[in-house]
């Protein structure tokens, strides 16, 4: 990396604007401190559920618990490389959003946004299904059927995390917006209904309640962040809206939430404008155009 950027330091253009050191911290600084606080609140939020968990069973004796932190562990697994690829690709998309916004293109930053919220949306359930499809060759083969709590949770673990990496990937526009701040609050108040739901429905459901309780904490959050977004000047379309109540589908497991999923595919063929606008079809048919160019024989 540091040679690569030794090369193309020397072609790029000079400032044209000198920044003082002081006015450039002054700025940098408090943007940095509420993303580490972002980051604490996170792992309070991931964390949090499964103290409560191991702590407010009922009648949990040492081994319990280390089963039940066992199931829970290997529930969250699969789920969690969603989470991961969609802070990836959020990063990603990040300069170009930056971009944009600071050249006064906020509209093509909300466009880029939505677009890319739907795909993510579309992306996790279906993944998601794939996981739920060979769930018995992961559990009762790979994991010699060892975790038979965590193979029944997977459902509600894959729909906990898939609103986790819209929520990820949404942030990204608040970051543009600088403010970061705004994404903790919304952060703050997931862990206030994730602690509370884990305390009413953990003694009475065990694990399934913990569950449960992350991915509506999770749906929480994203609640609040879209509020957020459309107040820091985000034009939120309806598709995007009802593509990220699609991982809901997978708390009743795989085949209502394939049947779900088709009777919504259905619904958009007739109603095409319901999930992606003209512009957004234009935009997918040229990328798979030009995909389709890459890998055409001349």
């Amino acid at each position: 990396g540091g040679a690569a950027l030794a090369r193309h330091l020397r072609k790029l253009p000079r400032d044209r604007v000198l920044l003082p050191q002081r006015e450039l911290w002054a700025k940098l600084l408090p943007f940095a401190a509420w993303v580490w606080v972002a980051n604490l609140l996170t792992n309070l939020f991931d964390s949090s559920g499964r103290w409560m968990l191991l702590n407010w069973t009922p009648h949990a004796t040492e081994e319990i618990q280390d089963a039940l932190a066992g199931n829970y562990h290997v529930a969250q697994l699969i789920p969690a490389l969603m989470v991961t690829l969609a802070c990836m690709l959020g990063g990603t998309l990040l300069p170009y959003l930056a971009r944009d916004w600071e050249s006064g293109r906020r509209e093509r930053v909300s466009d880029k946004m939505n677009l890319a919220m739907k795909l993510m949306a579309l992306a996790v359930v279906g993944g998601s299904m794939v996981v739920l499809a060979i769930k018995p060759l992961l559990f009762q083969v790979a994991f010699r059927g060892k975790f038979d709590q965590g193979e029944a949770i997977l459902n509600l673990a894959l729909a906990g995390c898939a609103w986790s990496a819209l929520l990820a990937f949404i942030q990204t526009y608040l970051w543009c917006a600088e403010r970061a701040r705004s994404g903790c609050f919304s952060l703050a108040i997931g862990l206030a209904v994730n602690v509370l739901l884990h305390w009413l429905w953990v003694p009475r459901y065990g694990i399934h309640g913990s569950m449960l309780a992350t991915a509506i904490a999770s749906l929480a959050v994203l609640g609040v962040l879209f509020v957020l977004c459309v107040r820091a000047g985000m034009r939120l379309d309806r598709g995007t809206v009802g593509a990220s109540l699609l991982p809901g589908l997978l708390l009743f497991g795989l085949w209502p939430a394939a049947a779900g999923l088709a009777l919504c595919l259905i619904v958009l063929a007739t109603r095409r404008e319901w999930l992606f606008t003209p512009s957004e079809r234009v935009v997918l048919a040229e990328a798979w155009s030009g995909l389709m160019k890459k890998f055409r024989r001349p």
